[in-house]
């Protein structure tokens, strides 16, 4: 279950802070937290000018937001609050090390990556992918319910019932590409990539099997994408 704290007029968003009463302890991370500001600006994103500054990205993710690459991610339908803080990690240099895409997003100021993320939230997310197999058992039971021996929550719990994504900056994952799903997964677990200031991700993919990894990817492409709301 997410928890929410407020403290000092910083909305952090943990998901989760404790799983099945085991806690994850990890020094916070100042650029993680979200400030007030920061929800105000995702709000302001303007669709319209978004969809202009999205036509320099349009040659890796697409026209219409989905990945032209298997290896890029499918940004049609994510949520805007999720696609802002990304491009706020690129520009820092801090949990996301990309720089290709530090490069691309150096020159935006905080307005541009709201715009571009409002556009993004308003395209219609990715169908499913029904040339990938369907999953066993096993791993639909840990997207609805998880698996309390390890210590592993459900998936649905952040990310919805349909991967649609959950609150502030959860991503969407239903619709999300095979290889981009499982090689974000692996980065998680090897401590290479944070999303939030207890490293949650990180802490919970340690405990997945590489075939429960792909069996996850494949689950939510299968799935396809939810409309999410887009502030």
């Amino acid at each position: 279950m997410a928890a929410r704290h407020v403290i000092t007029g910083l909305l952090i968003i943990v998901c989760p802070i404790s799983v099945y009463g085991e806690s994850v302890k990890m020094p916070p991370k100042a650029s993680l937290l979200w400030t007030a500001d920061q929800q105000r600006m995702v709000k302001s994103g303007d669709v319209s000018r978004g969809k202009e500054l999205a036509e320099r990205c349009s040659h890796c993710h697409g026209e219409n937001g989905i990945g032209v690459e298997p290896e890029v991610p499918n940004l049609a339908g994510q949520l805007a609050a999720y696609t802002y803080k990304q491009l706020q990690h690129y520009k820092a240099k801090g949990p996301r090390n990309h720089n290709p895409m530090r490069r691309r997003v150096s020159r935006l100021s905080d307005q541009d990556m709201a715009d571009v993320s409002a556009w993004y939230a308003s395209l219609e997310p990715a169908a499913p992918d029904l040339s990938q197999p369907s999953v066993p058992e096993e791993i639909a039971k840990l997207v609805k319910t998880g698996d309390q021996k390890r210590g592993l929550i459900a998936c649905a719990a952040c990310h919805g019932e349909r991967g649609e994504g959950g609150p502030i900056d959860t991503p969407a994952i239903g619709g999300q590409k095979l290889e981009y799903f499982i090689t974000t997964m692996q980065l998680f677990s090897q401590f290479e990539r944070a999303r939030d200031v207890y490293n949650s991700m990180c802490n919970l993919t340690t405990r997945l099997k590489d075939e429960e990894l792909r069996g996850l990817a494949s689950y939510y492409a299968r799935l396809g994408g939810g409309k999410l709301a887009t502030k």
